[in-house]
């Protein structure tokens, strides 16, 4: 994490366990998962985040008084509009998250800005493969890449 944050990516809180059943009871409950992870984030590198990705996404999670919750903390959730889908169960490869990106690129949803929902961790090595030609594809179409930070405009 030390290593990330000194070259300069964003740094955003994802839930401390990330168990749904707990997360998604209440506003409260959500932010106090946040705000445990943050503690863990603030000893390890002196910042708080102000990021945050919504376990799931916050579609069918969240509710109306989630949003005043989460800025009266401090926070900005960064959800995605295009998805690789790299956590399918039918374990996918590497050119179907290539397909996805490259599909849902061509929408209305992604018209002037993709967030893409990716993992890295264990069991995603098929992730990693695909990402010079995902890379590849996007700047043919004229994205550019940047770091999402709390003033980043959401994709919709």
């Amino acid at each position: 994490m030390q290593r990330i944050y000194a070259e300069h990516h964003a740094i955003g809180n994802h839930s401390y366990d990330h168990d749904y059943k707990k997360l998604y009871t209440s506003p409260d409950a959500f932010l106090s998962e946040m705000e445990r992870t943050d503690e863990i984030i603030h000893g390890i590198l002196g910042v708080r985040p102000l990021i945050l990705r919504a376990p799931g996404g916050v579609i069918g999670h969240f509710t109306k008084a989630y949003g005043p919750a989460l800025k009266a903390s401090g926070y900005v959730e960064h959800d995605w509009n295009v998805s690789s889908a790299d956590a399918a169960p039918n374990h996918p490869v590497a050119q179907d998250f290539i397909d996805n990106i490259d599909g849902q690129t061509d929408q209305p949803v992604a018209a002037h800005a993709a967030i893409i929902l990716m993992h890295c961790s264990e069991g995603h090595e098929e992730t990693v493969k695909a990402l010079p030609e995902i890379i590849r594809i996007l700047k043919a179409k004229g994205y550019t890449f940047g770091v999402v930070t709390p003033m980043t405009p959401q994709p919709w």
